[in-house]
Order: C-alpha cells, then structure tokens, then sequence
C-alpha cells in the first residue's frame, strides 16, 4: 500500500469520494459473526480513513482501525473526533503483519480488510491473524469481483479450497449499460496509460479475485464452515450460481453454502465531477502523475486535460447522455472463514 503511505496521497479527498457500504453487509456479517455486543472487539485491517471502522462500532464494543499511512490515520482521527462512538475506537499507524506487537493473543473477535487483503505479506498474517483472532472468532476480507485491470470475464466463478471472509470494490459498473465495461477496463490497464501504474503484487492477487490469497490449511481454520458470495445482483452472462435477494438469504440460512449469488450493496448516483474525483483517488493515478506532473498541471480542462478529465469526456461522448448524473454500481466479492474453537476455551468445553 505504498501510494497510500506516500505523504503526497490526498487522505481526505479518498474520505470524500470512496464508495460507501450499504448496511446489508454489515448485516450479513453480523449474521455469520455470531459473537458480537458487550465485550467484544474487531480489528480493522487497512483501515484507511475509518469507513468501515465506524460501521462495526454498530455491531462490536470495541473498534481498532490499523493503517501503514500516517495521514490516512491522522484523518481518520479527524473525522472520528465528531463522533458520538469516538470513546470506543482506537486508530494505530502499523502494518496488518505486525499485529501481535500491539493486540494480546485471543484478543480480537472480528478482523476485517476492506480492499487491503491483498498488500498483506501472505508468508506472515496468517500467523499473526492466528494468535489474535479468538476461539470461533471471524476474519472478514473484501475485494472487488473483478478488478479494471483484469483480462479475465468478470462473472467466472471458480470452486476452490474454502477461505476467510473477503469483500471490497473496485472500478464501477454503468447500469443498464454493459457495453461500457470495456471502456472502464481499458482506461485502467491500457500500457500506455495508467495500466504500467497499478502496484504489485497487489493488483495481480485482486486481479485473480484473491485466489491467489490460500487460506490455511490447518486446525486453527474452519475450512468447512466458509462461504462465498458475490455481491452483484443476478447474473448477467448465464452464471448458473444460485441467487437469492438479500431478505431470503438471510432467512433461509444461506450463509452455509459454500458459493452464492446475491444483490449489490454500493449503488449511487454520480454526477460527473463526482466521478472526476474518484477516479483520481486511484492509486495508478495518483503514481501516473508523479512520474508525469505536467499531465497534473493539465487538471481541469476538459477534453484537454489530464489522463482523468480526456476519459470523463470520451465517457460522456460514449453514454450520450445529458444527465448531469450517472447511475453506476460496484460489484462486491465476499468471503467468510471461522477460527477454530481453542482447547478449553468455553466454546470447546461446550461442544465435548
């Protein structure tokens, strides 16, 4: 997350124009992560600015929000000054792996990474995630059914070894049209444009929809109690993965099969220089124009602007639509894992 570290990266303009989670899933978390309330506490990994940080003081006693990037904390502690929960949140500038140097072992009920799973070290979290995560405790991980840069359909669905919770956002979708796709994919993996710019390995592990991301095949993981939803409405491309709405899924206890189908939880509308802005809290932009500052001197001039202002009016030509708003939504992929119950801790002494 090195662009998001760099103290040049606008915190605050991230905080303003990232897609926000609707409360069907935090509801949907709430509903795997049984143990929640009084006396219990999540971790959020990769915290950024707080979105997601703030959205579990809901559901847990206690909130810690971890992030590498001092200003992405310092206005995280900004904003969480005006909030009413601020007494209940901790935020800590440190790294995912280096978990164990600042939380007790068993200490954590939740772990979340909200688009961040994959700038974790792989060879050292699941280790550290091991020694804090309580017994039937719950790590919850997001990203984006398909990433911009992908060269991969964005509905193939694969059945692999079960793993922890993921879920996250990435490039928008157009509503209603989905001819516009590769439009969006273009602007964000072309060579010669931002595509050189995407950090890695990052991008290559959210490119491969965190496959590449192996959930530990030990006792200390229950594989056979994961689950796997796509978060993107019914399919679109003849996807024979079972859909259900949000209400029947919750009701019907879904949330035991291992892969499934169901409505999107980032929907909005935006106008135009709403989108101009959260184009430009892409990272690859954001390292683009370093390497290029005179393309930055270009911001705002339209079909002669920067790398952003020339795709927002080529998107404007291509919708042909006078609106001053457009409606777009994000695909969400999501996983969900379980820590094993610890000899002698009460969930196991309950079980024997």
């Amino acid at each position: 997350m090195s662009t998001f570290a760099s103290k040049e990266y606008d915190a605050s303009s991230y905080a303003a124009f990232r897609p926000v989670y609707n409360q069907n899933l935090y509801d949907l978390i709430a509903l795997y992560a049984s143990k929640r309330g009084a006396g219990t506490t999540a971790l959020d990994l990769g915290c950024g600015t707080g979105q997601v940080t703030r959205a579990l003081l809901k559901m847990y006693d206690k909130v810690i929000g971890v992030d590498p990037s001092p200003s992405m904390i310092q206005q995280a502690k900004l904003e969480s000054a005006e909030w009413d929960e601020h007494d209940r949140v901790t935020f800590i500038v440190g790294t995912a792996e280096d978990i164990c140097s600042y939380l007790g072992e068993h200490s954590v009920d939740l772990v979340t990474a909200g688009q961040s799973a994959h700038w974790f070290d792989q060879s050292k979290i699941w280790n550290a995630l091991e020694h804090v995560v309580k017994s039937g405790g719950v790590v919850a991980f997001w990203v984006e059914c398909y990433h911009p840069n992908t060269k991969s359909p964005p509905n193939v669905v694969m059945r692999l070894t079960p793993q922890p919770l993921i879920q996250g956002y990435g490039s928008f979708r157009i509503t209603g049209r989905p001819d516009l796709t590769s439009m969006l994919r273009n602007f964000a993996s072309n060579e010669n444009g931002l595509g050189p710019f995407w950090q890695q390995p990052g991008v290559s592990i959210l490119d491969a929809k965190y496959r590449t991301i192996q959930f530990p095949n030990n006792d200390a993981w229950l594989a056979s109690s994961s689950t796997r939803v796509f978060l993107e409405g019914p399919s679109e491309d003849g996807t024979t993965l079972p859909y259900r709405s949000f209400d029947d899924a919750l009701q019907s206890g879904l949330l035991t099969e291992p892969e499934w189908r169901t409505d999107t939880i980032i929907d909005r509308s935006l106008t135009w220089n709403n989108m101009t802005a959260y184009f430009r809290t892409w990272s690859a932009v954001h390292s683009y124009q370093q390497q290029y500052p005179i393309d930055k001197e270009k911001t705002g001039r339209g079909a002669e602007g920067d790398i952003v202002d020339r795709f927002i009016e080529s998107l404007r030509q291509a919708l042909q639509e006078p609106s001053d708003e457009v409606d777009v939504y994000w695909p969400v992929f999501l996983m969900m894992g379980k820590r094993a119950s610890l000899v002698g801790s009460p969930e196991k002494m309950q079980l024997e």
